[in-house]
């Protein structure tokens, strides 16, 4: 099964100061380790769908499962795809607003 690459990553810790700016990142991450445990899951069960030709067995349609895994499978990588977009997006902005002065609290 052919995917197209991740965007690159940056592994980046939580920290309690990241979360204060931009409380959405812990879901975003949260969702991103779920996601990838569930990926790897639905490969460990149906590893015919490591085989670029499974989708040409003759045999695919009496396998609901495998079919269904397979779609979770694509929307899993294009989901994964967004969260890693959203969270450079939150990283540019904690740079942006590090470089304004701190003249006030965010609360």
């Amino acid at each position: 099964m052919n995917h197209p690459r991740h965007p690159r990553e940056i592994e980046t810790r939580l920290t309690p100061e990241m979360l204060a700016e931009t409380p959405e990142r812990a879901t975003v991450e949260a969702l991103r380790a779920v996601l990838d445990v569930t990926l790897l899951a639905l490969i460990a069960a149906n590893p015919e769908m490591l085989d670029d030709g499974w989708s040409a067995m003759p045999e695919r349609a009496q396998i609901p499962c495998l079919r269904v895994a397979h779609r979770i499978l694509g929307h899993g990588h294009a989901l994964r795809r967004e969260l890693v977009r959203y969270a450079h997006l939150l990283d540019r902005q904690r740079e942006r607003t590090a470089d304004l002065p701190n003249d006030d609290l965010p609360f």
